[in-house]
């Protein structure tokens, strides 16, 4: 081999290392996005609103640095010396493990609608949004050990994406359960509420759903590098 030879060997390796550690990063913001959530409607049902309206500031900050990774990422892709298909399919993962961070916010930001409203909600509603999001954490970190595993264990993938779509589906019956309590308490509450309050019940079980989205992708990676 010639020293060209061993310089383009050498530089597709440091470009494919450098590759693995955006998206590791990325993934970290990710489940910084769904923790902080999880910490904002904890302070919501505690009814601290002053808090609940400084970690949303933060979790704007933090999917806002998602998005721009995520964008760093597509550029490294381009440009890296992976098959076009395996490149393909990062890039899916990497969209999709975004959608978890955008769900998080979009949940937080119908929350601060929400307390600016100054409403009371029924307790019996709010302990919905904190159970789902309990389980949402424990799926978002079984996507990271996943995607820890992008270049080493096509196995240890299927595993933790397997408990993924259980934990999914936990939260749909979660989901389900919220709506029927929500037939029986939301008459207390007035329509543009109601309504709110839906659509932040959606919204954290949308962050579910996109945890297996992730997890599907994942397994298309597994299945290639199996």
């Amino acid at each position: 081999m010639s020293n060209f030879d061993k310089f383009i060997k050498w530089f597709k390796m440091k470009r494919k290392a450098s590759l693995e550690k955006l998206i590791q990063k990325h993934i970290n913001l990710v489940v910084e996005t769904v923790e902080n959530l999880h910490e904002t409607l904890t302070y919501w049902v505690n009814d601290d609103k002053d808090k609940v309206v400084r970690l949303y500031s933060k979790v704007a900050v933090v999917e806002k640095e998602a998005d721009n990774l995520r964008r760093e990422i597509v550029a490294c892709l381009f440009t890296s010396s992976l098959e076009p298909d395996e490149r393909s399919i990062l890039l899916r993962i990497v969209r999709e493990a975004d959608w978890i961070a955008d769900w998080s916010y979009e949940a937080c930001r119908i929350l601060r609608a929400i307390i600016n409203c100054d409403c009371k909600i029924p307790s019996e509603l709010k302990k919905h949004c904190i159970i789902m999001s309990n389980t949402i954490n424990e799926a978002v970190l079984r996507v990271k050990e996943a995607i820890e595993n992008l270049p080493r264990s096509p196995i240890k993938i299927i595993e933790k994406c397997d408990e993924v779509e259980l934990l999914e589906e936990k939260v749909d019956d979660l989901y389900e359960q919220a709506r029927i309590d929500f037939a029986k308490y939301g008459n207390e509450l007035s329509g543009s509420i109601a309504a709110l309050l839906l659509a932040l019940f959606e919204a954290i079980e949308n962050v579910a759903d996109r945890c297996e989205d992730t997890c599907d992708r994942l397994r298309e990676w597994a299945v290639r590098m199996g």
